[in-house]
């Protein structure tokens, strides 16, 4: 059995890439090595379970093993550090949706006296209401003048709440492609809700 260990990542990966038999141990200090990437762009998480690191790399290794071809890619690559940029790229950015995805579902609190974290209390039914109506009044706005992919993207992202991966699975273009298309989206929603507001 290989000492994993001492070896770069493009040696590694042309480990991972062997269809059968998998080679678990090259795909295990894969998980080591990208472990210590997630922790680290997870640091600023409170609250957060030791195993959400793990969670962001299987993550990140699922991909891989579905695509077969970016490994090849990577192992194949003359720039020595490509692979270990790509890596840490796809690290960093499941690590973003997990944390988007993690302060959607832990609201911040307020903290008593005693150090407890208290809720935000309960809206009366007009507060209800009001968001509801304004809620309602903001979607129709935004299908008016934004075009039907624009839309999708939109309506997946803030009101499905999927993250970034299961967006370009569902639209079928890659990873990079669906944050730039948000980056844009996020960008021309700014310009919109700013010319709203200033009416």
């Amino acid at each position: 059995m290989k000492d994993y260990r001492q070896i770069a990542w493009r040696e590694l990966l042309l480990e991972m890439r062997s269809p059968e038999p998998r080679d678990e141990a090259a795909w295990n200090e894969a998980h080591q090595r990208l472990l210590v990437n997630a922790r680290y762009n997870l640091r600023s998480l409170q609250r957060v379970s030791p195993e959400a690191a793990a969670d962001v790399v299987d993550r990140v290794l699922a991909k891989l093993h579905a695509d077969p071809t970016i490994l090849c890619n990577l192992a194949n690559s003359r720039e020595e550090l490509k692979p270990r940029r790509y890596l840490a790229a796809r690290v960093r950015h499941a690590a973003i949706d997990f944390a988007r995805q993690y302060a959607r579902q832990h609201p911040p609190g307020q903290v008593s006296a005693g150090g407890e974290v208290v809720g935000w209390g309960q809206p009366s039914a007009a507060d209800v209401f009001e968001h509801q109506e304004s809620a309602a009044e903001l979607r129709q706005m935004l299908q008016d003048v934004l075009k039907p992919d624009e839309w999708k993207l939109l309506q997946m992202k803030f009101w499905d709440d999927r993250s970034l991966a299961d967006i370009a699975v569902a639209l079928g273009i890659s990873y990079h492609a669906t944050a730039v298309r948000l980056q844009r989206l996020q960008r021309r929603l700014r310009t919109i809700l700013g010319k709203s507001w200033e009416r």
